[in-house]
């Protein structure tokens, strides 16, 4: 009867884990920048208000390449203008358009087009539908072509979000496959930690589908860290024979604070962070969940010795050191801290080697910039003479391509069809300067040194900053304010929990040190290499600080029951050594993604729970030994 009760319940998982790779072809994509800002974001209004008063400020630019065929121009020309039929392209034309004035001149053996549009909503820039239209005029033709704008960056992101989470979890199932047949070494108890971690991603996939959570860049990272996440349970039932209920207090507070560490982004307003949180909370009550069902209370007693129990034997460094070198990592860290910046730039997540990627330099090598900079100013209330003269002052700023504005139309041109002058105050105009795409830090010292060359000129009503780069300006503020946020809150969560669960300060004071300063660290090191939070690693501190604590419950656990430091070690080691090297495994898995800020995440937090197990096993019993002492 011991042998039928694991199988009875390995076949319930596996019927839970088939029915969720039916719906996974449900699941969406979206990073869109409207995810990125608090839906009741000033900014968000205020963009949604120019777009509905002035038009959309979408665009894409097409570039061909006919220096081997100067007559495909005009067999194109045709198939491009259908292109209007859709109800959302507002126009087909040659570029520079009529009236916008351009630096660089058209480059010899091409032809360049714009093509406006009226995106999906008021900060989702992208069309896949018309973009795969475009490709497929394109690739029927057989022509060399380059697409760029807002709407391709956005879709190669997609592209490389779906690229990521399929390569990331095929290879992160195949990794721990190979780890825990060398580490477990039992058919059946194999079956069970993997099946414990395929359920869970089972719960991340329905609760995607049935909440309709679309899948994002930052969210990525949740699958592979559920997967490897889930083995911290598994690993140390395993540690103690398979016995579930020697662990279950630990598990269930080291879930408690997990899921508490991802609770602290669903208050921060931001629809993506709050997806984040949500699918977080529910990988890690599939893992509890999950673990329950294959272990608890003792459905298949293991007997063999743990492959990494023999690891905790090892010679310690005089523990005189301890305590300064600590010291010493919190002072080389702090200056990092204050370092530590957030910025957005798109082209940074993606892949430097993807065809977005290269058709976004060779455009803006051959057109110039495209980015659109949008004003927009008071012409009752300002003399047009000292628009043009501020207008000219820009357009000689290097990082201006190209301008377009309403002064230069002439008079008969119906500046409200076109986009150019309000529909709620016929007095109020639009004026285009067309930018780099840029980094957020970047566009904010451009717009400051334009607002500067206005002064002169304008003494009260100044040109007013609109269109997309206010929402891409004010995402990294929106999204350091939410670290912000996050990290405190999770420090003081898990601090009372951790309160409540010792009892007494003087095991709270080490045990949290010990998990502060790997943090601590982590965030100094991002200083110091000048990495800066973005869509990916925003969630890095406050995630990590609740992942680092567990283990320390473990060992906290064992030391109040024997009072022993050296005891409680002999019985948490193995597990936290299995647990931490398997975390770690998972986000080495990290650094296979294109998108550089994927690989930072990687990176930074393997540095963090590699410091979290030494402090663990060497300054905690440390600091307890000094406790133990005193108390004697």
């Amino acid at each position: 009867m011991a042998q039928k009760k694991p199988l009875i319940r390995i076949t319930g998982a596996l019927l839970y884990i088939l029915s969720a790779i039916f719906l996974i072809p449900e699941i969406d994509l979206d990073n869109s920048l409207e995810r990125w800002l608090p839906v009741q974001s000033q900014e968000l209004k205020q963009y949604q208000n120019f777009i509905e008063d002035f038009g959309s400020d979408a665009l894409l630019i097409l570039v061909l390449d006919t220096r081997d065929n100067p007559q495909a121009e005009k067999s194109i020309d045709t198939e491009l203008l259908s292109l209007e039929e859709l109800d959302y392209v507002m126009g087909v034309g040659n570029w520079p358009a009529r009236y916008v004035q351009h630096k660089k001149p058209a480059g010899e053996g091409y032809t360049t087009y714009l093509i406006r549009f009226r995106p999906e909503s008021h900060s989702n820039p992208n069309r896949p539908e018309l973009l795969d239209r475009i490709d497929a005029i394109m690739n029927d033709r057989g022509m060399d072509y380059h697409l760029a704008g807002t709407g391709v960056i956005a879709r190669a992101i997609n592209q490389q979000t779906s690229r990521d989470a399929t390569r990331f979890l095929l290879t992160g199932i195949l990794v721990l496959l190979v780890f825990v047949v060398i580490v477990i070494g039992d058919l059946i108890a194999i079956l069970q930690t993997l099946l414990v971690a395929l359920a869970a991603i089972a719960s991340l996939v329905f609760i995607s589908v049935l909440a309709g959570i679309p899948l994002s860049i930052a969210h990525t990272v949740i699958p592979l860290l559920i997967l490897f996440y889930s083995t911290s349970i598994s690993m140390h039932v395993l540690s103690h024979k398979g016995d579930f209920r020697k662990i279950l207090v630990p598990a269930i507070w080291v879930s408690s604070t997990t899921v508490l560490g991802f609770s602290a982004f669903l208050f921060s307003g931001i629809p993506l962070l709050t997806d984040f949180a949500v699918l977080g909370i529910t990988g890690i009550a599939g893992v509890f969940g999950a673990s329950i069902l294959m272990f608890y209370p003792n459905t298949y007693r293991y007997r063999k010795r743990l492959f990494f129990k023999r690891i905790i034997h090892f010679p310690r460094p005089d523990s005189r050191w301890l305590v300064p070198a600590s010291l010493a990592l919190c002072l080389v860290a702090f200056p990092g801290i204050w370092q530590l910046k957030s910025e957005i730039y798109s082209l940074a997540i993606l892949d430097p080697s993807s065809k977005a990627f290269y058709d976004h330099e060779k455009v803006e090598e051959l057109v110039g910039p495209y980015f659109p900079l949008e004003y927009v100013i008071d012409d009752e209330r300002t003399p047009r003479n000292l628009i043009s003269r501020w207008v000219h002052d820009v357009y000689d700023m290097p990082e201006v391509g190209a301008v377009a504005s309403f002064h230069r139309f002439p008079p008969l041109q119906d500046l409200q069809a076109i986009g150019y002058r309000s529909k709620a105050d016929p007095d109020k105009h639009r004026i285009t300067f067309f930018v780099p795409l840029m980094s957020t830090s970047d566009g904010k010292l451009l717009t400051e040194r334009i607002d500067e060359l206005g002064k002169p000129y304008f003494k009260s009503q100044r040109p007013l900053l609109q269109g997309f780069m206010t929402l891409y300006a004010n995402i990294a503020d929106a999204l350091l304010e939410a670290f912000r946020q996050s990290l405190l809150f999770g420090f003081i969560v898990i601090s009372i929990i951790m309160a409540i669960y010792l009892g007494r300060w003087k095991l709270l004071l080490p045990a949290m040190v010990v998990n502060i300063l790997p943090i601590l660290v982590m965030l100094g090191l991002m200083g110091w290499l000048n990495i800066r939070l973005d869509m990916v690693t925003i969630p890095i501190g406050c995630l990590l600080l609740s992942i680092v604590v567990d283990d320390t419950f473990h060992f906290m656990h064992w030391y109040k029951v024997t009072r022993d430091e050296e005891l409680a070690l002999q019985k948490a080691g193995p597990g936290i050594v299995i647990t931490s090297f398997v975390i770690c495994s998972g986000f080495v898995i990290l650094l296979l993604s294109g998108s550089p800020p994927v690989r930072y995440f990687g990176l930074l937090s393997i540095s963090a729970i590699a410091m979290a197990l030494l402090g663990d096993i060497l300054l905690l019993p440390h600091f307890l030994r000094l406790v133990h002492k005193k108390n004697e």
